[in-house]
């Protein structure tokens, strides 16, 4: 990532702790992964294409802080599985109640659910923690809320803001 935005470092520094359950990580996520907070995308599979020749095989995570109509965020993954290339352009973030780090669950349920271990690794794994949106609505609400409450601690001059705590 090329910028030192205040707005979108504060997105990556929110989502890089998120998914790493750590606070600091930012800089080893921008070197394992290719990260792009955007604005609107009319459509991310154009997106991920578009990167495929620069991506130098490292996945690429897309988040959109402040999507059109919406009060989440998007976040898309585009990755090497299985020896194919795929692109998710909603994953939801799935927090279990005594977990750190959160999981990326493609909407669909069908493609199991991404997380980064402490070697900050892309794994797949083949199940997602829930098996349909019903069962997993607790722990995506909790993967939203604490992105939000990260996302407020790392605003810039946030004025009351909590210490960002691991």
């Amino acid at each position: 990532m090329a910028t030192n935005h205040p707005v979108v470092m504060n997105v990556a520094h929110a989502l890089a702790h998120l998914l790493t359950g750590q606070p600091g990580r930012t800089d080893e996520i921008f070197q394992r992964f290719e990260l792009v907070v955007a604005g609107a995308l009319d459509s991310f599979e154009i997106l991920a294409h578009f990167l495929q020749p620069y991506r130098m095989g490292r996945p690429l995570i897309v988040v959109q802080p402040y999507p059109e109509n919406r009060r989440m965020p998007m976040i898309g993954v585009a990755a090497n599985i299985d020896g194919k290339n795929l692109a998710f352009e909603e994953c939801l973030p799935w927090l279990g109640s005594k977990s750190d780090r959160a999981h990326l669950i493609p909407s669909t349920f069908e493609w199991g659910s991404f997380r980064i271990t402490d070697e900050l690794e892309l794994i797949r794994d083949r199940k997602p923690p829930r098996r349909n949106y019903d069962l997993a609505a607790e722990g995506v609400g909790r993967g939203f809320r604490r992105y939000w409450e990260l996302e407020f601690q790392y605003r810039p001059g946030a004025s009351n803001r909590p210490a960002i705590v691991a």
